[in-house]
């Protein structure tokens, strides 16, 4: 017959080299993202950061370079020359009867220049 406590204790045993395992790995990973925090503290610029390249900065350009001429006046508006461009999409500066206006996107500036 066996006894219960020795069947307990074979089985916390048999546990020990996994939990053993899991503790090296918390220790590992642990004083990795220490390292990583107190590097970034010294030096102000998180690790890996100053090898990153340079993007291009986006440049304005012009209405006439972008817009057909229907778009770029009409009997109630005009665009001002200047698209600032964000990389992504434009950004158009519409000076009209009833106000001045900036609208983000070839499709806003249709859906303004539709309702004035």
């Amino acid at each position: 017959m066996k006894n219960w406590g020795q069947e307990i204790g074979k089985a916390a045993w048999d546990l020990l080299p996994g939990l053993l395992i899991f503790i090296f790995f918390t220790l590992i990973l642990s004083s990795g993202v220490a390292l990583g925090a107190a590097k970034t503290a010294s030096s102000g610029v998180p690790l890996g950061a100053a090898k990153t390249a340079k993007y291009e900065a986006p440049s304005d350009t012009r209405a006439s370079e972008v817009l057909p001429p229907n778009l770029r006046s009409g009997p109630h508006f005009k665009v001002q020359d200047r698209v600032a461009a964000d990389g992504y999409m434009y950004r158009f500066t519409v000076n009209s009867d009833y106000g001045t206006y900036v609208v983000t996107g070839e499709y806003g500036l249709r859906k303004l220049i539709k309702e004035i």
